[in-house]
């Protein structure tokens, strides 16, 4: 758990540092925060952050049950070795061995509950994205009566074909698209920044292991 605390904490601050130096230095950064950035600072903007921080450490749990059960392989063949040497260990092999057991259906139930909690959390946060920002696009869009002067705009780029749908399709761009591609066996993956997060701490975590 004091593992967990800490990666959880220093994956936060250096998230934190990459996303403010992305949103002042590159120019596809400063567009998504006029789009949305008003999504992470309005009023609902605790409940946001919230979600966001249950996901982190939902990830950062993920690898350090991953690193559990890459320590827990060793520890059945060990006992099932100890319970057929014929020095008299046999006993303690066999308690070990169902020792084993209960550690892995307790990892594996820790497992299962973190992956659907996850699930749950990102298909949360995702929909209340998405309502907020189709609120606010089409918000944008009905303000002022844009959609009746638009019509008289004659230069051709002032012109929108299927309004409507642009704004579903852009919507959809912002929010659904930054999640990693549908997993076939569950049906959806990590956020992409969660997903990056889990792979970097997964290469450091084991290459502390291997080292």
């Amino acid at each position: 758990s004091l593992w967990i605390c800490n990666a959880a904490a220093i994956s936060a601050v250096s998230l934190l540092v990459v996303a403010v130096l992305i949103g002042r230095t590159c120019e596809w950064g400063r567009q998504f925060w006029r789009v949305t950035g008003a999504y992470f600072t309005g009023p609902g903007r605790l409940r946001v952050w919230l979600v966001l921080a249950a996901l982190l450490v939902s990830t950062v749990t993920a690898v350090g049950v991953n690193n559990l059960l890459c320590y827990y392989t060793n520890d059945p063949f060990t006992s099932l070795q100890q319970a057929f040497r014929a020095d008299g260990s046999a006993e303690t092999g066999v308690h070990g061995f169902w020792a084993a057991m209960l550690i892995f259906a307790i990892l594996a139930s820790l497992y299962v509950a973190r992956f659907f909690l996850d699930l749950y959390l990102t298909q949360r946060f995702l929909i209340g994205w998405r309502v907020w920002l189709t609120r606010r696009t089409l918000g944008d869009w009905l303000d002022g009566h844009a959609y009746y002067r638009c019509r008289f705009n004659r230069a051709p780029v002032g012109r929108a074909d299927n309004p409507d749908q642009r704004i579903q399709a852009d919507v959809d761009i912002v929010t659904t698209g930054s999640r990693e591609p549908n997993n076939p066996t569950f049906g959806s993956g990590h956020m992409l920044v969660f997903g990056a997060v889990e792979a970097l701490l997964t290469v450091v975590s084991f290459g502390v292991i291997l080292w």
